[in-house]
């Protein structure tokens, strides 16, 4: 390869393989592209794995490498396999009855009205009564308040009561995940967001360890859901708009290759098998934000489909009804035999 050829490097780690693709700049021709399973006991191996396999097939030396847009569907996986870390949520308003996955809600009185004045004083006293009763228990603090993307002060005095009384756990605000109206989903939104911090953390920690085994020091970009990008610092922040970061690339892939401007593209992983559309040779968005499992969120993505049925799914037989014997299949998926040792 010549000394000046330039790169990119793309790299999509799933629940069973980590692929990379090395593209020349600035044709955008394909140089090399490899495979490696998914090591998920320590994810920077099968990255750094791929990423070197990728880098000797284009011949490329790390100072030609550009930029690396990493895409992932770990977070999808993690919600469609009901995992994620223990949260406590602060709902801070009107009580409201909320079905979220936490590991419990607590109402505290406050909150704000349309124009920003306050509905009524913060309760600092079951606030701090409701911190310590979770302190301990959870991994993640999410406190959603009323009307807090207009005046976020309730959640940011949350917040901070959080980090002086629970020092070291992670605390996300409503205000910082939506600014949307609709207590529902910019609760569910700010709960998915902090519930898939740890699996974000882990794999952004993976990514970098990769990285610097291959002397790589380039920009890092972070696939969204929407197929657009941010850096790796905003990613852990935000670890719920990676949902979808995989079927994104993938649909922004076939608006590339689709034979007509409207085109179905159906991604068969390991995990999940997702459905995505484009329409005048674009990916459709969910605007107004997803539908995640049950819960509503304000988190753009594209417009798809999940199911969670993959090639490595977990098939069992189980009753059909009626008596007969049929087949189960998924969520959960297992190591293929063909793998084993």
């Amino acid at each position: 390869m010549a000394q000046n050829s330039r790169f990119a490097i793309g790299i999509d780690t799933g629940g069973t393989c980590t692929d990379a693709v090395a593209l020349n700049l600035p044709d955008r021709t394909l140089a090399a592209w490899a495979k490696r399973p998914t090591t998920h006991h320590d994810l920077s191996q099968g990255i750094a794995l791929a990423l070197g396999d990728v880098l000797r097939a284009a011949q490329a030396d790390p100072a030609q490498v550009e930029l690396v847009a990493v895409s992932t569907t770990l977070a999808t996986n993690a919600v469609v396999e009901s995992r994620g870390c223990r949260v406590g949520l602060l709902l801070i308003g009107p009580a409201k009855g909320v079905d979220l996955p936490v590991f419990g809600i607590a109402n505290v009185r406050g909150g704000h009205l349309i124009d920003g004045s306050e509905m009524e004083p913060l309760d600092l006293g079951h606030l701090t009564e409701s911190i310590q009763s979770f302190k301990g228990m959870v991994d993640a603090y999410a406190v959603c308040a009323a009307m807090a993307f207009v005046n976020p002060a309730h959640e940011q005095v949350a917040a901070r009561a959080i980090a002086l009384m629970d020092p070291g756990v992670p605390v996300l605000c409503s205000y910082e995940t939506s600014k949307q109206s609709g207590l529902e989903a910019r609760a569910a939104t700010v709960v998915l967001h902090a519930r898939l911090m740890p699996f974000m953390e882990e794999f952004l920690d993976g990514v970098r360890r990769a990285l610097e085994s291959h002397g790589l020091t380039c920009p890092v970009r972070i696939v969204r859901g929407d197929a657009s990008c941010m850096d790796m610092v905003e990613a852990l922040r935000r670890a719920g708009d990676t949902f979808g970061s995989g079927p994104a690339a993938t649909a922004a892939y076939g608006c590339h290759c689709a034979l007509a401007p409207d085109a179905l593209v159906v991604d068969v992983g390991g995990t999940t098998t997702d459905l995505s559309l484009i329409r005048d040779g674009k990916p459709t968005i969910s605007e107004e934000g997803s539908q995640i499992g049950p819960w509503r969120t304000h988190i753009r993505a594209v417009e798809m489909f999940t199911v969670g049925m993959g090639g490595d799914s977990f098939a069992r037989p189980a009753q059909v009804g009626g008596g007969r014997l049929g087949i189960e299949v998924g969520p959960e998926r297992v190591r293929p035999l063909c793998t084993a040792p």
